[in-house]
């Protein structure tokens, strides 16, 4: 019976009122059936019963199994009914427990009803003694699983840096509990979007693969010992096994100190979570989002359209706090990167939560901006904003936007810096732009600028009228590269601006090794170099840059000497000491070559240089002739890609450009120095 059959829903689901639920109860009957009783109780009231809930994975819906609930014969999904067994079965659960299950409970066939029941998630897990994570029947390793967790779970074992304390848990007669333990992580459930928010709002939750069980404060103890275990032998657990488990203890462990889960960096870190309805990537997470945020999205409304669920998003983000950083999100969830069979298309400022994105912790620059909107999870106990990169491309301004009847189109207020001329190869290994919808004909390669203000031909008459004067000229741009590589951050976190002092000579050491002993650097950062060696900028090519520079290192120690004694650091290593750096170790992520390698790998941005000679970093799929604009009410620069119909853009991306991160294109205009336009976004 794959096929739900008919009900009498107008008996068994009567309309609920404002803040009711339905609840039932269920035992087994001599038969082997199972048969209780389901009533509505209102969810604020004293007479609601204590009740438990449950997390699971629905699956396809196929509806195989029956119940009977007040006589009357329910379909139940056929990946729930095992865990009805195990409520009417298990030593833990009484016959008098009263449940909410969202399938069960909720009359499926009314969107209304869903809706109004979806706004109240959050309250019905918050208020809920226990929540039951049901993660299948069991099977042989089950039990192994969960008494290992329980095993890992121990104090003992917490001393995770001390080597020999977790070094018996290494021993390879321990392999097959390890297996045990991976088969529990590669669990669909880790992945489904609406679980989220049931294993971290709830109050007590305990996880069952069939009778077996473990709790969450178990789990979540466990799965630290299993990350310093995995620093020490990443065979235990694969990477991708272990990574989505470990990132909701994460989110579980924000939720509860911080007790303040920025919608907008939830929904990027939940990028590659799965939802049977694409509305749900914005509904699910109500329950865990701050009140501002859930006032932005509204009353949860299954009869709107995926699209028009998304634009109203930006739209009431936009309207109410006067910023339009949100846009950036469509650099990442873009319309394109999607599953190509999915029908529908939306604007090109809307981000596309159906997008696949394997999360970062800081996704955007975006995410660090100089508001507070968007948010990001860094680590817990490294928030100090005082010395955090802050971009603000458009100072304090609120932004000037308004939106078509349709929600089609964003007319917005800005200025628009340059076009982009050249850009910086990625090669192959980018691993960001390798998602599975990604098109995979998108060129990286090297191209070649050809304004006449980055025309390499006239660094040889700049040579010969002043050297000393393309000397300086060449460090400038130095300079301006080794902080556009990095996009102004001293580490992937976006927790400190660059140290000048490390990386120009970190990168000058680089520059030294490159031209005189290639051997010595990191294969990526040679790759990256050869096939962008001959890059105009700035009447300069990239070769040249490097060789006017390193020609006078020398000077160049001297002066970085001099610019840091007046701020002396003594944590800093001394610029003699550079010399015997590792070209080739990228796992300290403040060196240079770590960061050079998270920005442009795991971020994905390419470096350009625009018509006028100005250098940053755009995303990968960036083009010749694509226009940069700083935006009012937006933080980032943005991307912009032309289209026939005059002043009409699509979005590509947010991007950095050095020199205009600090509100500089708003005091040109100011200034009178540049004009601001109305840029319509399709």
């Amino acid at each position: 019976m794959d096929a739900e059959p008919s009900v009498q829903r107008d008996v068994v689901y009567a309309p609920l009122g404002n803040s009711q639920i339905r609840l039932f109860r269920l035992a087994r009957l001599q038969d082997g059936s199972i048969s209780g009783e389901m009533r509505s109780f209102t969810l604020d009231g004293n007479q609601c019963p204590e009740y438990m809930t449950t997390s699971y994975v629905w699956g396809p819906q196929r509806y195989s199994k029956a119940i009977l609930l007040n006589s009357l014969r329910i379909p139940v999904l056929h990946s729930l009914y095992p865990l009805l067994e195990t409520i009417c079965d298990h030593k833990d659960f009484s016959q008098s427990r009263w449940w909410w299950i969202d399938s069960i409970c909720i009359n499926q066939e009314d969107d209304k009803e869903r809706s109004s029941q979806v706004e109240l998630m959050g309250r019905i897990y918050k208020k809920a003694k226990l929540t039951i994570v049901w993660l299948g029947e069991e099977t042989d390793q089950s039990v192994e699983a969960t008494e290992f967790l329980r095993t890992l779970s121990d104090p003992k074992w917490k001393s995770g840096n001390d080597r020999t304390v977790i070094k018996p848990l290494l021993d390879h007669k321990l392999a097959p509990k390890w297996k045990a333990v991976e088969a529990l992580l590669s669990n669909e459930w880790w992945k489904r979007v609406w679980t989220l928010q049931e294993f971290i709002i709830s109050e007590q939750v305990k996880f069952y693969w069939g009778p077996a069980n473990v709790s969450r404060a178990q789990l979540m103890a466990a799965l630290l010992v299993n990350w310093s275990c995995f620093q020490m032998d990443r065979k235990l657990v694969h990477w991708k096994t272990f990574e989505p488990a470990w990132s909701r203890r994460r989110l579980n462990q924000w939720y509860r100190n911080v007790n303040e889960t920025p919608l907008l960096a939830m929904m990027a870190h939940t990028g590659d979570y799965h939802a049977t309805d694409p509305r749900d990537k914005v509904y699910s997470l109500l329950g865990i989002a701050n009140p501002e945020d859930c006032e932005l999205i509204g009353k949860p409304d299954y009869n709107a359209t995926v699209a028009d669920v998304y634009s109203r998003f930006v739209k009431s983000f936009v309207e109410r706090r006067h910023n339009l950083d949100i846009i950036c999100f469509a650099h990442i969830f873009n319309r394109h990167k999607r599953d190509s069979s999915i029908q529908g298309d939306i604007p090109s400022w809307v981000p596309d939560w159906r997008a696949i994105y394997k999360p970062c912790v800081v996704p955007l620059m975006a995410s660090q901006s100089g508001r507070s909107h968007v948010g990001n999870f860094r680590p817990l106990g490294k928030l100090d904003g005082s010395t955090s990169v802050i971009y603000e491309a458009s100072g304090r301004s609120m932004s000037k936007a308004s939106f078509s009847d349709d929600l089609k189109e964003l007319i917005c207020e800005g200025v628009l810096l340059d076009y982009v001329d050249g850009i910086a190869s990625l090669g192959d290994f980018v691993e960001a732009c390798t998602n599975p919808h990604e098109n995979r004909e998108l060129s990286h390669a090297c191209v070649q600028s050809t304004s006449s203000t980055n025309k390499a031909e006239l660094a040889s008459e700049d040579a010969s009228n002043d050297n000393s004067t393309n000397e300086d000229k060449c460090f400038d741009i130095f300079k301006a590269i080794a902080h556009s590589l990095l996009l102004d951050s001293r580490d992937r976190y976006f927790r400190r601006t660059v140290n000048k002092k490390r990386i120009y000579s970190e990168f000058l050491t680089f520059a030294n090794a490159l031209l005189n002993d290639s051997e010595k650097v990191d294969p990526v950062f040679l790759k990256w170099f050869n096939q962008n060696r001959t890059l105009s900028i700035k009447g300069q090519t990239l070769d040249t840059i490097f060789e006017a520079v390193i020609s006078r290192i020398p000077s160049l120690m001297s002066r970085l000497q001099q610019t840091s004694s007046r701020r002396s650091d003594s944590s800093e290593p001394e610029l003699s000491m550079l010399r015997n750096l590792d070209l080739k170790d990228s796992s300290d992520w403040e060196s240079f070559l770590g960061l050079f390698r998270y920005m442009s790998m795991q971020l994905a941005r390419r470096m350009i240089v625009t018509n006028d000679g100005y250098i940053g970093m755009a995303p990968c799929g960036a083009k010749k002739g694509d226009v940069i604009a700083v935006i009012y009410g937006c933080s980032i620069p943005v991307l912009l890609r032309e289209l026939p119909k005059k002043d009409t853009y699509e979005l590509i991306g947010e991007c950095y450009v050095h020199g205009f991160m600090r509100a500089e294109a708003i005091k040109d205009v100011s200034s009178g120095i540049r004009t601001a336009k109305m840029i319509h976004l399709l």
